[in-house]
């Protein structure tokens, strides 16, 4: 700890807790700060094939449940997906349901 003591930042770290990269009030994986989101409705989808759109990501998994939101992500400068997405869902339950078996989307695998 230079300019300080060891003690001080202790005290500061019980003090504010251990935000990894998310700022004050951190989400935890770099996020913009403010309270965590409940990552227990909320999945990472892998692998999704160029033709997934995320119209076509909210239709495949609300036959799992009810969505709060589907969305692939997309290079700025190509304007092609990056091949994942995230998919959050209304309620926990749901969730749990969909990481219960493996998922194909135009025939692809996806995880």
């Amino acid at each position: 700890n230079v300019g300080g003591n060891f003690n001080e930042g202790q005290q500061q770290q019980q003090q504010f807790g251990n935000n990894f990269g998310g700022g004050a009030g951190g989400g935890g994986f770099g996020g913009k700060g403010g309270p965590p989101t409940d990552v227990s409705t909320r999945i990472f989808c892998g692998g999704l094939p160029q033709t997934c759109d995320d119209t076509k990501l909210h239709t495949y998994f609300s036959s799992y449940g009810t969505l709060t939101d589907a969305k692939v992500m997309f290079d700025r400068s190509t304007g092609r997906s990056r091949g994942f997405g995230y998919v959050s869902f209304a309620d926990a339950e749901a969730c749990e349901s969909v990481l219960q078996t493996s998922h194909m989307i135009d025939d692809k695998p996806i995880e």
